[in-house]
C-alpha cells in the first residue's frame, strides 16, 4: 500500500475493502469487459 506520497506505507487500510471487492464481484458479469466499471457503468446506464 501506498502512502500520499506514494512510498510504500506501514500501515494497512482501514477502510472497508471486503465491501469493496464483494461490490465489484457483483457488478463486473453485468457490464461488458470493454474498461473499468467507472467507465463502462456511466456509458451503458445513460
Amino acid at each position: 500500500e501506498l502512502n500520499e506520497d506514494l512510498t510504500p506505507s506501514a500501515t494497512v487500510f482501514t477502510g472497508k475493502p471486503d465491501l469493496y471487492h464483494a461490490l465489484q464481484a457483483c457488478l463486473i458479469p453485468l457490464f461488458p469487459a470493454t474498461g473499468s466499471l467507472t467507465k463502462v457503468i456511466p456509458e451503458t446506464t445513460s
